[in-house]
């Protein structure tokens, strides 16, 4: 390996320790608001989402996409019908309001987090009806440098290691 690979894997590592060390920030910036009461169950679940993120090189992502649900809400025509999978089991998607209902509360827990993703990617899904969906995809173009794409006919946005879904209620 040579000096030059092995400095941009180091910068890399650095960068992913980074990112974690961010979500884990700013999300205990909003766990007051999410739980008033702390509970060690609760603490016990965000740390191993914490070190699930960080192992998996998925925080940077998060964060993306918690910027973009953010403007997102901004928009008068936003009416986000729901989310499943993934972010409904994540604690720290609930912490960061990407989610309405605690999993943590409701005894969910996101497939994701029982196994190490390597290199896969995960898939995060949204619905909307139809005129808001085209709206949200002309603003996830707008703010990410990669425009929209059609996988298997439903449209995607690559956010780092994420597939961001806009699927039609």
């Amino acid at each position: 390996m040579s000096k030059k690979t092995r400095e941009n894997a180091k910068k890399a590592k650095q960068e992913m320790k980074n990112f974690a060390a961010a979500l884990r920030s700013y999300t205990e910036l909003k766990t007051a608001a999410a739980w008033p009461v702390m509970t060690d169950e609760i603490r016990s679940r965000l740390e191993m989402e914490y070190d699930w993120f960080g192992r998996n090189g998925l925080a940077k992502g998060m964060l993306e996409l918690k910027r973009f649900m953010d403007a997102a809400h901004g928009q008068p025509m936003f009416s986000f019908q729901k989310c499943d999978g993934f972010l409904a089991g994540s604690a720290v998607a609930y912490c960061l309001g990407m989610t309405a209902e605690d999993p943590v509360a409701a005894g969910r827990m996101a497939e994701e987090f029982k196994s190490d993703f390597e290199n896969r990617y995960l898939n995060v899904r949204l619905y909307f009806d139809l005129d808001t969906r085209n709206a949200m995809i002309s603003l996830a173009d707008g703010m990410f440098q990669e425009p929209s794409k059609l996988r298997l006919g439903v449209p995607v946005i690559r956010l780092d290691r994420i597939y961001l879904e806009f699927r039609r209620i």
